[in-house]
């Protein structure tokens, strides 16, 4: 048969490269061959556990409070789109919405205007927007100690975007974690640099 003439001729070409593999080995544990019926049970299985595992996230993301962290922990500021990407996996779109809502009516998000009181459609946390206000502590503490070329170092080792321009104030500063979405920890890290010597003092006032 030709399958045997192939196998034979794979076999010869892996005991040439010195290698154990070989087709249709016989082995006298059982089940080691896996055959048509045995892959089509796999199949089965792996299909099962995947409408298992899409069953457990969607009870997951039905949780207003969880789709919030899922989405502060990447973004400082977001949208109602953004909300809306997070449950697009709900079949019922009645619910979809409904959550959506759920999510941006809680007492934990903020919703940001602009200076003339326009809705910018921008939202954020209180968690969040408390991050930033210790930020503005540091800044308002590392500005009574350094010169103005000082803050450019917040542009060093590329924790920032290189297009970024020279923040100049403390104002600069929030002004761009609105726009970027930057971790806090790597803000704090660049705001001690910048206060170098001083920055333990600055610590010991925030604390």
């Amino acid at each position: 048969m030709i399958h045997e003439k192939v196998k034979e001729i794979i076999n010869a070409f892996f005991a040439k490269l010195g290698l154990s593999n070989r087709v249709d080995d016989i082995s006298t544990v059982s089940q080691k061959h896996i055959g048509p019926t045995r892959i089509r049970g796999l199949i089965n299985e792996a299909a099962n556990e995947n409408e298992l595992r899409k069953e457990a996230n969607l009870k997951i993301i039905k949780d207003g409070d969880v789709i919030t962290d899922s989405i502060i922990h990447y973004k400082s500021i977001f949208t109602k789109h953004d909300v809306e990407k997070a449950v697009k996996d709900i079949p019922d779109l009645t619910e979809m919405e409904l959550l959506v809502q759920q999510v941006l009516n809680s007492n934990r998000i903020l919703e940001l205007y602009h200076d003339d009181g326009e809705s910018s459609k921008y939202f954020t946390t209180i968690e969040v927007r408390n991050e930033e206000t210790r930020i503005i502590r540091i800044a308002n503490k590392i500005n009574d100690r350094v010169y103005y070329n000082d803050i450019y170092n917040l542009k060093s080792d590329n924790v920032l975007a290189d297009t970024l321009t020279v923040l100049t104030s403390n104002i600069e500063i929030l002004k761009y974690l609105y726009t970027l979405d930057i971790p806090f920890s790597a803000i704090f890290t660049k705001l001690f640099r910048i206060g170098e010597v001083n920055a333990q003092k600055i610590l010991k006032w925030i604390l």
